[in-house]
């Protein structure tokens, strides 16, 4: 039995070094996902507009931080969630942004969109 601050493997991995089944894995997940997402907007548009809107609302937490929620007390608004600036995004992120809202602004409200 080692003792403290001891491995039964001396000449074993060193501390810092990346498993090479873990980097290697990683590498042909990130392949994978880098060919599909150049078929994500084929596949999205087979999709009916609720699946769509459904699809959309699960991915968009991996590519955008949740925006912060505010609260208006006494007429100042207070942050209660961590979330972006919008003043630090570019205008083509704001255009983004300002696009879907337009294009589901006025839409018919269903249970997908409590998802987001």
């Amino acid at each position: 039995m080692p003792k403290k601050g001891q491995t039964n493997n001396p000449a074993g991995r060193p501390p810092g070094k990346p498993n090479k089944v873990t980097s290697e894995l990683r590498k042909l997940l990130k392949t994978a996902i880098s060919s599909e997402l150049e078929n994500l907007p084929a596949l999205l548009a087979e999709l009916s507009p609720k699946e769509r809107l459904d699809v959309t609302c699960k991915l968009v937490g991996y590519v955008l931080p949740k925006i912060q929620q505010v609260y208006l007390d006494e007429g100042e608004a207070e942050l209660k969630e961590e979330g972006i600036d919008l003043s630090q995004l570019t205008d083509a992120e704001l255009t983004i942004i300002e696009n879907i809202l337009k294009k589901y602004e006025g839409g018919e409200k269903n249970e997908t969109s409590d998802n987001c």
